[in-house]
């Protein structure tokens, strides 16, 4: 059973009689929290508070949580196994057969009769993803490169402050943004990735488009009011295609932008785009990613669905397009919304060219944070259930 250290005799019956059967799962840690399938992996469970010491023979019972052996007619009940303590660890080897999130209930057995000492968790990953490492960051913000008000070596530090792995500085019409804080970043060893970035405010269309990871700035005749092109009279659609195409072949991948951002002008002037031709282009495949979460406020997470809907109905689905979450930020060391909207990324490093390709791969989830027990997750679902599990037992964003 729990025992105490350095508690007076007399009181440990007390305290064991007054906390039994009660959860304290916050005083203990699980390690790993994140095993392959299909291997045997050994769980260790020990104390965090030195005091706490577990000792005997203890119920362990692992439940998978999406996917199961049901069989009609039967009645199912997850298998309960004794492990014995040792030297104040509880370590036992479980073959996780299943791509999901396994709990684990630990209880104790007394005179009292059963009492639930703790529930933890792990997530058995396959080896594809196993393999890789999940990463979290931003892929739109703004410096004093652009209309942003915040320097690049400020957005780094509100980054790094704010547990991001990576970043991506996407000034309007400008690559220098990027490249000052990518020289920053490299010249302090600062902990935190910087991928080149520019946003493209083209004049052709109101549709603002990303280039994540380019080698250089594109000319401005791809997006300026006469782009000198074979055929001027091309469409907004046509423009669009071939200024994404010009990204991709300087080694960069393009990003649809807030596509349902829809500021209203006093003046009945217009900057938004018009939901024609953001279905046409979702419907071709034009952009290598979509900003699902994105352009909207913090409390507003209504946007992020809408999206989400657009991109799922007219094609854009997430094994065709990557789906990024991103803050569109213009004053990162106090915006609320940063570190609420972010993206989870499977790459194989903590590199540019890792988290791009990763991007290219469609290794992406968009994250927004909607409170402090609820977070929304969009991509494929194996990624999503996975990103849950991430952002509460590893980050421990949400509770």
């Amino acid at each position: 059973m729990l025992e105490f250290n350095n508690v007076a005799e007399d009181n440990i019956d007390r305290i064991n009689s007054h906390y039994f059967g009660m959860n304290k799962s916050a005083y203990f840690e699980t390690a790993p929290k994140i095993v392959q399938t299909n291997k045997q992996s050994r769980i260790t469970i020990k104390s965090k508070e030195p005091r706490m010491w577990l000792s005997g023979t203890y119920l362990v019972m692992v439940i998978p949580y999406y996917e199961y052996s049901f069989v009609p007619f039967e009645n199912y009940k997850d298998e309960i196994f004794e492990v014995v303590a040792k030297d104040g660890i509880l370590s036992f080897e479980y073959e996780f057969s299943c791509e999901q999130m396994y709990r684990i209930i630990v209880g104790e057995k007394t005179e009292k009769g059963l009492g639930i000492l703790l529930k933890t968790a792990v997530y058995a990953l396959q080896d594809d993803l196993f393999r890789l490492i999940p990463l979290i960051g931003d892929f739109h913000s703004h410096t004093i490169h652009s209309d942003g008000l915040d320097s690049p070596e400020s957005v780094l530090n509100s980054a790094i402050r704010l547990g991001l792995d990576f970043i991506a500085i996407t000034d309007h019409n400008s690559y220098l943004g990027s490249v000052d804080a990518l020289k920053i970043a490299e010249d302090k060893k600062l902990p935190i990735t910087v991928i080149n970035g520019e946003e493209y405010s083209s004049t052709f269309t109101n549709m603002h488009i990303i280039s994540l990871g380019a080698k250089s700035a594109l000319d401005e005749k791809y997006y300026c009011a006469e782009p000198d092109l074979e055929n001027t009279k091309l469409t907004a659609f046509e423009l669009t295609k071939q200024l994404c195409k010009r990204i991709k072949e300087n080694g960069g991948v393009s990003v649809m932008c807030h596509p349902l951002w829809k500021p209203l002008h006093s003046d009945g002037s217009r900057i938004d785009v018009p939901m024609s031709l953001v279905k046409e282009l979702l419907e071709q495949n034009v952009f290598d990613a979509v900003e699902i979460v994105g352009g909207s406020p913090i409390e507003d997470f209504m946007t992020s669905h809408m999206q989400h809907l657009w991109a799922v109905n007219y094609g854009a689905t997430p094994d065709k397009a990557a789906y990024l979450g991103s803050t569109d930020s213009h004053t990162y060391s106090i915006d609320p919304i940063c570190g609420k909207h972010f993206t989870l990324v499977f790459a194989d490093n903590n590199s540019q060219k890792a988290i791009v390709d990763a991007v290219r791969n469609k290794l992406t989830v968009a994250v927004q944070i909607v409170n402090s027990n609820n977070a929304l997750c969009f991509g494929l679902p194996r990624y999503c259930m996975f990103a849950q599990f991430y952002i509460k037992e590893i980050l421990k964003i949400i509770e």
